[in-house]
């Protein structure tokens, strides 16, 4: 345990880089990038296209690190661990095995939901059917490979869950009972498991709360806290009803915010109490609510890609009181778009799913929209990358790369 438990640190996977993003929703897994990562302006065609590379059917993030792009696609039957140069978008190495797990209905795919999750040595990728494989960044051998998914009858929608590395261990969620598993990252093997669960398909984090590092975790009833070294639960906070979703939880100043498919968005606050812990909760909003597009949150404020209106709007509101500063109208498909935001100091990058990517600033009182452009098909459902200056994004067709720096005046700071 002790050799597991060795290196632990906050979202951030052991070996990543600063300029990294190594993980579902980047390199804290928060959404957030440091100030001047997203330029002032755009000319006025967009960014410009730096490479483009052919790619299969996924909704996974390109994840980045030691100059390298990692992405997961799937090409008929065949599912596939590509590996790009992050430079020009040449291929290194590729990963196949034969996968012939189908979701009902077509929007989404056959491919790939899950990002993978790399410490710069290694890269860990959960396939749409539930194998989750190990493979080396540098020369693509795998190093170890499990199936995850013994019983395959309540993968309904395909493994959507984000893995996350915290230190020594691999964390993975799955919706059946125990619903988290701690791996041993150099072999697989399980180290301890938790909560029980009914079909939830989200992601956990791993981060300091109310003075203590946590992990966690949202099943179908609760969202609870976890210790990350025995999987001990330390508290739990009840939804306002059972909910199946998609949704990785937002922690910002000891307040988590949540939300899911059929219920309202709702924050809480973790407070140490004694030994132990509880929560307080601290506003519901029908507004303010989405079941899988993620959520940011700096300096008090909370952004949400909302999917509470026929059209979708962008909000920006008060982490601990939920009043709305201000909304931002998505273009987008319905109520269901999907559609990601990345923020970095004032300035927000929007990606919507039918391949808009919108660039903006938080002015105080409203979005300030500074450009838009449509750089992929309408089938972009995974959330892009901001890696040194670079967007790396895609959708069932093909991988891009831009550059943010052509832009006017570049990435000034903030």
């Amino acid at each position: 345990m002790a050799a597991a438990w060795a290196g632990l640190v906050l979202a951030r996977p052991v070996s990543a880089a600063g300029g990294d993003w190594p993980q579902w929703l980047g390199p804290d897994r928060s959404c957030v990038v440091p100030a001047g990562s997203l330029p002032a302006a755009w000319p006025a065609g967009g960014p410009k296209l730096l490479w483009k590379v052919p790619c299969g059917q996924g909704c996974s993030t390109p994840v980045v690190s030691a100059g390298r792009v990692v992405v997961m696609d799937r090409v008929g039957d065949t599912e596939r661990i590509v590996c790009l140069s992050a430079r020009d978008g040449k291929e290194l190495w590729k990963v196949r095995y034969a996968e012939t797990f189908k979701a009902p209905g077509g929007r989404w795919g056959h491919g790939a939901r899950s990002t993978p999750a790399t410490d710069g040595k290694e890269v860990y990728c959960l396939g749409v059917g539930g194998q989750l494989s190990a493979v080396e960044l540098a020369t693509g051998k795998v190093r170890w490979r499990r199936p995850l998914l013994a019983a395959r009858s309540n993968l309904k929608y395909g493994a959507y869950a984000n893995v996350l590395l915290a230190g020594e261990l691999l964390i993975v969620m799955k919706a059946y009972s125990p619903a988290v598993l701690a791996l041993e990252k150099r072999t697989g093997k399980t180290v301890w498991t938790a909560l029980g669960t009914g079909q939830y398909l989200g992601s956990p984090v791993c981060t300091r709360l109310a003075g203590r590092q946590q992990l966690v975790a949202a099943v179908q009833k609760y969202i609870a806290g976890l210790d990350p070294k025995t999987g001990k639960l330390l508290w739990k906070h009840t939804h306002p009803k059972p909910v199946d979703a998609f949704f990785t939880p937002a922690v910002h100043r000891d307040v988590v915010y949540f939300n899911g498919y059929g219920i309202p968005g709702y924050a809480f606050k973790v407070i140490a109490e004694g030994a132990g812990f509880r929560t307080v909760e601290l506003w519901r909003s029908g507004q303010v609510r989405t079941w899988f597009n993620g959520a940011a949150a700096r300096n008090g404020r909370l952004y949400v890609a909302a999917q509470a209106y026929k059209q979708p709007y962008l909000f920006c509101c008060d982490v601990t009181s939920g009043k709305v500063l201000w909304r931002f109208r998505i273009p987008g498909l319905g109520t269901k778009v999907a559609s990601w935001v990345i923020v970095s100091g004032e300035r927000l990058l929007v990606m919507v799913e039918d391949g808009r990517v919108i660039l903006g600033r938080d002015a105080g009182d409203a979005f300030e929209e500074l450009g838009r452009t449509r750089i992929l098909s309408k089938t972009a459902f995974a959330m892009p990358a901001v890696v040194d200056g670079r967007l790396y994004a895609r959708d069932f067709h093909n991988v891009v790369c831009l550059d943010l720096e052509s832009g006017a005046g570049g990435r000034r700071k903030q």
